[in-house]
Formats: C-alpha cells, structure tokens, sequence
C-alpha cells in the first residue's frame, strides 16, 4: 500500500512559485498534512531530485512569504539536528482568497473550513463538504521518473479527474500551474507518452471553446503506474 497526502488547491495553483519550487514546498508538506515537519536538508534534496542550494534558496522564499515558519531543533548533546517547518495555511488561504475573491466558492475561507480527519494520521480541508485538496501519492512526488513541471500539471488536472474527462487548454493550464506555454506543450506530450493522461484523437477532442479533452488516471491506475516505475 503506497502512502499518500492530500496537496492543498492553493499550493498546486500559487502562481508565486515555479515548478520546483512547488515539488519541494509539496515534498515537505508530505512528511505529515497539517502537523508539523522534521526532513532534513539531505532528505528533501533527494526526494524532491533538486540540489541542496536550491532547498536553502526555497525554504528561505517559503518563510520570507509567511507561508512556514522554520525552527531549529537540537540533540540532548547540543548538536543542532534537522529543523522544523510549520505550514501556516491561513497565509496560504489569504493568498487564494485575494486572488479570487471572496465569491469564489473553491477557496479556502476561514471559519467556513472545517479539517475532517480520515485516518489516524491525516486530516483534510473542506469547505462546506468539498474537498480542497488533492490525493497524491508520495511516490509520485518522490520519483525520478518526472520532472517538477510534470507533477505540477498532472496533480493540476488531477483535481478534477473524478469527472473522467478533463478539458483545457494550453493556455489554461500555463496560467494555473505558473509554467510557459511551450513548457506545458512539453509537458502535455511527455505525461501523454508516459501513459499518465491520454490525449483524445484529433476528431473527438476539440469542443467549441478550443480545449481538448484528457483522460486521467484515477487513482488505483496511478498507483499501478507508480510501482510499475519501481
């Protein structure tokens, strides 16, 4: 059985942050969703396939943003060990809710969010009975198999997978995910490649707002993928 966390919508779509910057703000929030962290730096480096200068330079824009807070821990002998990192979701949802407005009903919105545990170790957000947060496989995040730009899109379209047929466009999902266009033509071609999503036949994916329609793996052909990886 594959573990997994839950990826809060406003993470997936802060345009502040660019691919691996997401990756690794979302590898540290899989060690434990609303509780706090201990990874070290040489864990985080590793699991989110990124250099240990590019950690530093993340965790310190993630606390400069007010989105964690970083606290040094230490041994009983003295020696400093790895730090603690506190997620602050309500800076994350004033961030959504200033971006969107207070009318758009997929946000985070104070009093109204309520965290629903669903197992000993995981809570959720909703708001009002609707889940803001996207299942994701920690393997997912951890692998080498896909860049950060890949994880950011699919987990994007993901959110919307119980539907079974997503639409979108290029130019959609370039503002969503804060990746440039010929990025996200890349990306679109290399999910599609590697069986993640399934492009529909020129004949059947074009409706008349000029989206396409993608197939999406649900979750029990996901984690068959993943381990298929291994």
């Amino acid at each position: 059985m594959l573990t997994y966390t839950y990826i809060p919508k406003t993470m997936i779509e802060a345009d502040f942050l660019s691919a691996t910057e997401f990756r690794i703000c979302a590898v540290l929030h899989s060690y434990s969703f609303f509780d706090n962290v201990f990874p070290s730096i040489a864990e985080i480096k590793a699991k989110a396939r990124v250099a240990e200068s590019t950690v530093f330079r993340a965790i310190q824009k993630f606390e400069e943003l007010g989105f964690i807070t970083k606290k040094s821990r230490f041994k009983a002998d003295g020696g400093q060990s790895s730090n603690e990192y506190i997620f602050n979701y309500g800076g994350w949802d004033a961030w959504y809710s200033n971006k969107f407005g207070s009318n758009d009903k997929q946000q985070y919105i104070g009093e109204k969010v309520k965290l629903v545990k669903i197992s000993d170790d995981t809570q959720i957000s909703v708001y009002e009975n609707k889940i803001l947060a996207t299942k994701c496989f920690n393997d997912f995040l951890y692998t080498d198999k896909l860049d950060a730009s890949e994880i950011r899109t699919f987990l994007y379209l993901k959110q919307f997978s119980n539907r079974k047929e997503v639409y979108s466009s290029y130019k959609m999902l370039s503002a969503k995910v804060n990746i440039s266009k010929p990025i996200i033509i890349r990306t679109m071609n290399s999910l599609s490649e590697k069986s993640l999503v399934m492009k529909l036949n020129d004949e059947e994916i074009t409706n008349v707002s000029g989206t396409t329609k993608y197939l999406i793996l649900n979750d029990i052909e996901l984690e068959e993928w993943i381990n298929n990886q291994k």
